[in-house]
């Protein structure tokens, strides 16, 4: 959306086994919200602050998959997509959640 005001500034979708494709898909789409606009969608400008999509997916992969293997290659894929876009980032694309 070209208006920030109709960006989500939360997603929840913890227990869906979404596996690791699934969860790529969904960051490429973030990342690439805004495409053939002068800027990204996320993240939001929120008056004078940036405020990121806050993306809730535990329990997606299974127990067995290397999860530190799997945020690597988000954050190529999300660096990519926005590459492409033609957008630099100043700031972390992603960031990991503390564990409960």
């Amino acid at each position: 959306p070209e208006n920030p005001k109709c960006a989500l500034e939360e997603l929840h979708l913890s227990n869906n086994w979404l596996g690791q494709d699934g969860i790529l898909r969904l960051l490429e789409s973030a990342a690439a919200a805004g495409e053939g606009g002068p800027r990204p969608v996320y993240p939001i400008q929120v008056r004078d602050r940036l405020q990121p999509l806050w993306l809730r997916l535990e329990c997606n992969v299974e127990a067995g998959d290397a999860k530190e293997a799997l945020l690597a290659r988000a954050s190529q894929c999300v660096e990519a997509v926005r590459r492409r876009c033609g957008w630099r980032s100043s700031v972390p694309l992603l960031c990991r959640g503390r564990a409960a």
